[in-house]
């Protein structure tokens, strides 16, 4: 038998932040994305900040989000307990990539949490397999 020691060395225990603290983001039909504070911390926006959603090509499923420079990106509004986009193309495409909807018109609000560290630099991906309805 062989056994593989883990300790502090390889094995650091992290804490794990309470639920509350969970980044989410949520999709309204109205069109509306909001975030969370802990997502806006996360991402480090303040207001006027932009953000870009991202969909894999592979994966269709699968989405992303990260703060940005480019113009062209989504323009963040930040109010005292979240942040917030518009886009209901936006709302209807994701609703459609995750199965919420066939069509590109969701059919009601729904909240997706985001990961807690980056999938790859500054992008975070979001948990659409933990999709709740509200």
């Amino acid at each position: 038998m062989k056994l593989i020691p883990f300790t502090t060395k390889n094995a650091p225990h992290q804490a794990q932040p309470r639920r509350s603290s969970q980044p989410w983001i949520i999709f309204r039909k109205s069109g509306f994305i909001q975030m969370n504070m802990a997502l806006v911390q996360q991402l480090r926006i303040v207001d006027g900040d932009r953000v870009v959603l991202y969909q894999d090509a592979d994966y269709p499923s699968d989405w992303y989000i990260s703060r940005s420079s480019n113009p062209a990106a989504f323009r963040v509004t930040l109010f005292k307990t979240r942040g917030s986009i518009q886009s209901n193309q936006l709302v209807g495409l994701v609703a459609a990539a995750i199965g919420i909807s066939k069509s590109t018109t969701p059919p009601q609000n729904f909240r997706i949490p985001v990961a807690l560290f980056p999938a790859k630099e500054e992008i975070f991906a979001l948990c659409t397999a933990k999709v709740k309805m509200i």
